[in-house]
Parts: C-alpha cells; sequence; structure tokens
C-alpha cells in the first residue's frame, strides 16, 4: 500500500513538472528562428527564419513578446504567420525605446498575418516600419500605447480594423496604405464593432494627442468606414489623407465640435460632419 501511494505521489510530481516546464517562458536568442519566445533584455534581435503559430507561443499567446526596453528587432523580410488566435509581435506595457524594420536582404516588409492582432503595442516611444498585416482580426492594436510611431506599413483584408488605437496619445501613423478592412481602416476608439457605439469614457478608453498623416485607402470590398473617430475621443490631428469608396462614410467624427478634432487638407468623397476637410 505504501509503495503504492509513493508510486502515485512520485507520479503526480512529475506530471507538475512536465506541466510547469510546458508553460515555463522561453526567451528569445539574439538570432530568433522560431515562434514562443520573449525579448527579455535590452539589446538588438533578428528574425532569421519564417515564423509560424504551430512552432509553439509564448505564455501569453504571442509568437513573440517584448517585455523590455532599449530593444531593437529586425525582422529581415520573413513572414510571422499565425493560426486566428494571439498576437504575432507584442509589445508590453513598463517597456519602451523599441525600434522594429521589417526590411531584409530582397524584401523591404515582413508580412503578419492569421493573428488575432497581428502587432499589438501597449509600450511607450516605439518606432516601427515596413510591416504588411494582411489577413488578421485587426492589423496593428495601440492599446494604451504613448509615443509610438508606425511608418510604411499596409494593413488590409483584415476582419475588423487595419489600425486601432484604443486609449493611446501621441502615437504617429503615417504614409502608410489600408483597404478592405471589415470595419474601418484606421479607427480611434474603444468599441470593437465601430464608431456607431456609445462615446468612449473613463480612464485608458479615450484617445487623445494622435496624429494621422498621409495615409492612402481605396477600399475594393465592403469595408464600412476609412479613417473613424468614435465620439469621446477628441484632440487628434488627421491630416493630408485620401479614403475613398467605402460603404458608410470615408471619414467619420462622432463628436459635436469641430474643435475637438483637425481635419484638414484631407480627400474623400464622404464624410458625416460638414466640418471635416
Amino acid at each position: 500500500m505504501k509503495t503504492r501511494i509513493f508510486q502515485l505521489t512520485f507520479l503526480t510530481l512529475v506530471l507538475t513538472i512536465a506541466v510547469r516546464a510546458a508553460n515555463a517562458q522561453t526567451y528569445c536568442s539574439n538570432s530568433i528562428t522560431a515562434c514562443g519566445c520573449a525579448i527579455n533584455t535590452p539589446g538588438t534581435y533578428t528574425v532569421d527564419a519564417d515564423l509560424t503559430a504551430s512552432q509553439g507561443l509564448t505564455t501569453m499567446g504571442s509568437c513573440l513578446d517584448v517585455t523590455a526596453s532599449d530593444v531593437k528587432l529586425f525582422t529581415n523580410g520573413h513572414s510571422i504567420t499565425g493560426a486566428g488566435t494571439g498576437t504575432g509581435i507584442h509589445l508590453l506595457g513598463g517597456a519602451n525605446t523599441i525600434f522594429l524594420s521589417a526590411a531584409g536582404p530582397g524584401s523591404t516588409y515582413s508580412t503578419i498575418s492569421g493573428w488575432q492582432y497581428a502587432v499589438e503595442s501597449q509600450a511607450s516611444k516605439v518606432t516601427a516600419e515596413g510591416f504588411y498585416f494582411v489577413g488578421n482580426s485587426t492589423g496593428l492594436l495601440l492599446k494604451g500605447a504613448q509615443g509610438n510611431s508606425f511608418g510604411c506599413v499596409g494593413a488590409f483584408d483584415n476582419a475588423v480594423y487595419g489600425v486601432w488605437i484604443w486609449g493611446g496619445s501621441n502615437n504617429l501613423i503615417a504614409y502608410s496604405g489600408v483597404w478592405d478592412n471589415g470595419v474601418a481602416g484606421v479607427y480611434v476608439g474603444c468599441k470593437a464593432n465601430g464608431p456607431s457605439s456609445p462615446a468612449c469614457s473613463g480612464s485608458g478608453s479615450t484617445s487623445s494627442g494622435n496624429f494621422i498623416l498621409s495615409v492612402l485607402s481605396y477600399s475594393s470590398a465592403a469595408e464600412s468606414y476609412g479613417l473613424a473617430v468614435q465620439s469621446g475621443n477628441t484632440g487628434n490631428m488627421l491630416v493630408d489623407n485620401q479614403f475613398f469608396s467605402n460603404t458608410a462614410d470615408d471619414l467619420y467624427d462622432g463628436n459635436s465640435s469641430a474643435n475637438s478634432n483637425v481635419w484638414h487638407a484631407n480627400l474623400f468623397a464622404t464624410a458625416n460632419k460638414s466640418y471635416i476637410q
């Protein structure tokens, strides 16, 4: 009897260790060749092979987590492919001063596809360029992010949003293309179903001081809104953009005042407010 109890106790211990090992966080080496690791120390990291969700995920359900500050990550034109859930690259809150570059030999872009969020940033002082966000639920999510700058990106064929700024401030989206996304190409708001929802309010929900500059969109699919700002989000600059062929409005502002957001020098066919220009 004692032997059997010992055997059962030993088996339980072995299984517990195995489960903990399976759930343990793996940390990235400077050369990354598989999904499922976290960057937890400052430095320069390169992606040196195409990455897929089937290789494994982090404990947060991402291909790559970035938890450290002062990180440079070069994806070198490699793709990062998901299986419908999770996040391609997740920049966590508390991290800052991060540089992401997609360019590599023979390719100026890296494609991130098949995720709930291709890139989610909750970090501050992020600079990124050269990514395609294709076939995700949302391409780029800036959730509470501060001082992020994303340029020369393409967000298309995403089920909900190409770019979503939720509770973020002083972020820049510039010189990019968004088209054929489900609800909106670029959305500043707090709801997953678009700007017709109730106003954003409360700490962490509203976005202000963001700059959307020279973003182009000519949608051929049933994208409802081109560039949309939900009510409650104020003080954003929306300048020199081109949005056409959206089924609801090319440009949309849910606020009642022309002074809430600055719309200037945009090209479009339809807008819901007369002060949008």
